[in-house]
Parts: C-alpha cells; structure tokens; sequence
C-alpha cells in the first residue's frame, strides 16, 4: 500500500514533471515564434525607416531643385513680387529672360530712365541662407505699364554673348594657313573679356580666303563654327561674354526627375539636312524627347534619361502656377549639328584695294576695309581674255595701282580680282588731258609707253615722243626716233615706191653690200667703191 502509494507519488511526480517538461517546450517554441516575428518586424521597421529616410532625402533633393517665386531674387529692380518668369535658349541664339512684377507706387516710371545701355540683370536662386547665380544679362527692352495705381514692371534680358552681336565689321583674313579656332579667338580679342571654349574640331587651318563683310562678330563666328557643323551656346551665368562652341563636354551626365514627356522625330528636316546641309548624320539622330522636370538645366549639358545619355538641345523654363516648370528638347549629339550657310550679302559686292605685288595672272591686295593691315593672299586677276593654252591678254596691273575684288556669288573663296574705276583727275587748263575727248582710246603703262587710238589714226609712242611710230587715215606712216632707228632682216629689206623714194640726212647717207659702197656726204660728195663700178 505504501509501495503504490509511493508508486502513485513517483508517477505523479513524473507526470508532473513531463507536463512542465511539455509546458515549458511549449513556451520556448512561443517564445523563438515571437523572438522571430519581433526580429522580422524589426528588419521591416528598419527597411521602412530606411526607405522613409531615403524617400526624405529624395524630396529634399527634389525639394532643393524646384525653384518657386520665392526662392527668386532679382536686386536690379525693385519689386514687391513677380508676375512671370521665363528663360529661354537655343543653340546659335543668345539666351532670352523675360519678367514682370509689380512696382512700389514710389517708383513710377523712373525706372525706364536709369535703365540704360549696358545695364546688368542678376537673378538668384535663394534657398535659405544660400543663394545660386541662374541668370546673369544685360537689359533691352524695359517697359512700365500704368493701369490707376497699379504698375506693371515688363523686362527682357538678353546673356552677355549679346555684346558680341551690336557692332557690324567688314574685315578680310587672307591668311589661309590659320586655323578656325585662332581666327576666332582673334575675333574675340575686339570685346573686353570675351571668351569661348572651342572644340577641338575648329583646329583645321581655314584654307581659303575669308571675308567678314557687315556681320557683327557673333555672326561671323556663328557662320565660322557652322562650317563644321558646330553651334554657339552662351554661358548664362557669365558676367562677361563666354559661350561654348559646340556641346558641353566633361564631366558625368545629370540624371533628372522627369514629370512628363513627348518622344518626337522631325523625319522632314533630317531628310532636308541629310541631303542639302549636314554630313554624317542618322535618322535616329533627330528623335527628340521633350521632357518637362523641376531641374534647371543648361543648354548643350549632358543629361541621362531612360538610362541613356542625351543633350540638351533647347530650354523653356517659366513660372507655373507658382512653381518654375522647364521644357526641355534632348537628342543625341549628332542631333546638335549646326548646318552651314552663307553671308548673302557678299554676293554682287566688290572691295576697293591697291596692288601690293604681282605674281603671274594673280595679285597681292591691300584692301581698303583691312586699313593699314597688309595683305598676304593672291587673288586670280581677271583679264579680257584668257585660255588654258596661255594665249589671251596679259595685262596685270601695276603695283599700287587701285584695283576692285568682285564676288561673284555668296562663296567668298570665288573672288577674283578686276579693274578699277579711275581716279586720274587733271589739273585745271591741263591741255593734255587723255580722257577730254571720248572718242580717243587709248592705253597707257606707269612708264610711259602708251598707244593712242584716234578717229585720225593709231599712234604707238615710246617714253613722251621719244620713238614713235604714226599711222594716219591718209595712208601716211611716220617713224620717228630720238636716236636711231633700225631696220634689220635675216634675208631681204624691199622697199617700192610707185613715184618716190626720198632719203634725207643732215650728215652722210651710206649705202653699203657687200662688196660696195656709196656715200652721200653732207659736202655734196659722192664716194663709191667697188670691183667694179659702172658708168653710162
């Protein structure tokens, strides 16, 4: 009885213990269940905080590249808020900022008057304490519009690059061994400051002659870079003229936020382009993506968009509904090809000059546009006639004679030389004008050789008279000499006369052959000589 009753003890005491046993199995796999799920829950806590932060820090940035009109500030003129705002660019164009705001009562329209030539716009991007230069130009066009007590400020700015583009120059570079980027940079020296970075493409030598002809020097470089399909784009941040000629290059491509975008293929100006006016260009290169973003982004900058890289090729940034929105137009970088053109106005022109020197049919020309600046090319000079064989008319100009380069078309590589228009004025009285009876013609050289053709007959005159030769409508032919005067032939010398042959001397009159002589002498004495002399 003990003995079960220890048994039933024991048993109980083992059941006892199997329960706990069980018991606390249970709550050790409850409490790896509950370590896992808590351990679970953090990582997801920690991803979501993770991905908070990030999120955080992405709108922050997105936060820090929207620009609002708050964030503007312009300290040239004094608003109490702005209206409108846009920035806009194109390759070869100088960038446009447009505004309006409205003014103090104070200011009224004396604002129109201290803006004056050459005056300088700022504008800022100011976040917090900081503040970033977006726009730098120059003013040229400010108006105030008056409507009761309201008053509206309207401005447009132009970048800096604007500077190069006021004054017209007319300049020739006959110098063909220089390149395009030294051509340019001469240019640049004519404006304080001025500046590009130019591609490495504009190292070529030029090779040809090169006119500037009425174009301001924004033109004729604009032209210049064209011929090898390179563009100009103004740095706008700049306080002095600086611009690119051709893309961006450096550094690593922005990668943007787009809000929304267009994909567009301009197949019609490819094909004209591709025909006509650019060289190594694809269909692909004119697909356009024209993508709107908060981003600020620079003409010509390399962007990466759908995991590619594109550039900037035109920039619309303004104000909407607060907030400042840009369009931008991306391509590849063929698709920033510039096609070249021509200064029509050089067609039909010609440009007075002297001659400099004389080199077969072509002459060195110091051209009146270049000012005391020498020239070094040889232009082809035009004759009346002229034949691949040589045969034609040769007749080059004197050194320092005026003389005229014609362009015959807008390619200033095809000039050529011709005559020019007279400047001989004589004195007053002078008897001796050549040009005071028109129906005289003649042709004179620089040392006095001349041949005079006249209703009475053609005179061909040697040094003023000196030896001359005249030729008359009666059928007369007069030879005079200042000394002598020759008549030698390899074979014979006949001379016929119908009536008369005359022969007069102030001294002696000889006649010789070969074996015999007869001499008139001025005595009146005749002498002969010979083997044999025969008398009737």
């Amino acid at each position: 009885m003990e003995k079960k009753n220890a048994l039933k003890a024991v048993g109980v005491k083992s059941e006892s213990k199997g329960m706990l046993k069980a018991v606390e199995t249970k709550k050790t796999g409850k409490v790896e269940a509950v370590n896992r799920a808590s351990h679970t829950m953090s990582r997801l806590a920690s991803v979501d905080r993770l991905s908070v932060r990030e999120k955080t820090e992405k709108n922050k940035e997105d936060k820090s590249e929207t620009i609002t009109y708050e964030n503007l500030l312009i300290p040239s003129f004094e608003l109490l808020h702005l209206e409108q705002f846009k920035i806009e660019q194109k390759i070869g164009q100088h960038a446009v900022l447009t505004f309006s705001g409205r003014l103090p009562e104070h200011v009224q329209d004396i604002v129109v008057y201290y803006t004056t030539v050459g005056y300088q716009v700022d504008v800022y991007n100011k976040n917090g304490e900081e503040k970033e230069l977006i726009f730098c130009g120059t003013v040229t066009d400010v108006r105030v519009a008056n409507e009761g007590s309201i008053k509206e400020l309207f401005v447009t700015v132009l970048s800096k690059t604007y500077l190069l583009d006021i004054y017209k120059v007319s300049k020739s570079y006959q110098n063909t061994s220089l390149s395009y980027k030294a051509l340019i940079q001469g240019v640049l020296k004519n404006t304080q400051e001025a500046k590009a970075i130019i591609s490495e493409e504009l190292n070529n030598s030029t090779g040809e002659f090169i006119l500037q002809y009425k174009e301001t020097d924004w033109e004729f470089i604009k032209r210049m870079s064209a011929r090898t399909y390179l563009g100009l784009i103004p740095e706008i941040t700049s306080t002095a003229p600086r611009f690119y000629i051709g893309p961006r290059e450096g550094g690593s491509a922005k990668e943007i936020e787009v809000l929304e975008y267009t994909a567009w293929k301009n197949i019609k100006e490819y094909q004209i382009n591709q025909k006509n006016y650019i060289s190594g260009i694809n269909e692909s290169d004119y697909i356009t993506y024209i993508v709107k973003s908060h981003a600020l982004l620079k003409l010509g900058s390399k962007v990466k968009f759908q995991k590619s890289e594109y550039y900037v090729k035109e920039v619309s940034a303004q104000m909407i509904k607060g907030v400042l929105i840009g369009t931008y137009h991306l391509c590849k970088k063929n698709g920033l090809k510039q096609k070249k053109y021509h200064n029509m106005e050089i067609a039909g022109i010609s440009l007075n000059g002297s001659v400099a020197s004389i080199q077969r049919d072509k002459v060195q020309i110091n051209l009146a546009i270049d000012g005391k600046a020498g020239g070094s090319y040889y232009f082809p000079y035009s004759t009346m006639s002229a034949s691949p064989d040589g045969s034609g008319w040769y007749c080059m100009p004197e050194q320092g004679d005026e003389i005229r380069v014609y362009f015959p078309n807008e390619e200033e590589k095809e000039c050529y030389a011709i005559s020019s228009v007279s400047s001989y004025t004589p004195q007053a009285g002078d008897a001796s004008d050549r040009m005071s009876d028109p129906s005289v013609k003649y042709l004179r050289t620089a040392d006095n050789k001349e041949i005079i053709l006249s209703p009475s007959g053609i005179i061909i005159n040697a040094d003023d008279g000196k030896a001359m030769i005249t030729l008359d409508n009666s059928g007369n032919i007069t030879i005079n000499g200042a000394k002598s005067i020759h008549v030698t032939a390899e074979e014979d010398v006949t001379i016929t006369a119908t009536k008369n042959i005359n022969l007069y001397a102030t001294e002696n009159i000889s006649i010789g052959g070969q074996s015999g002589t007869i001499v008139m002498e001025k005595d009146g004495n005749t002498k002969m000589t010979g083997e044999y002399i025969l008398e009737n």
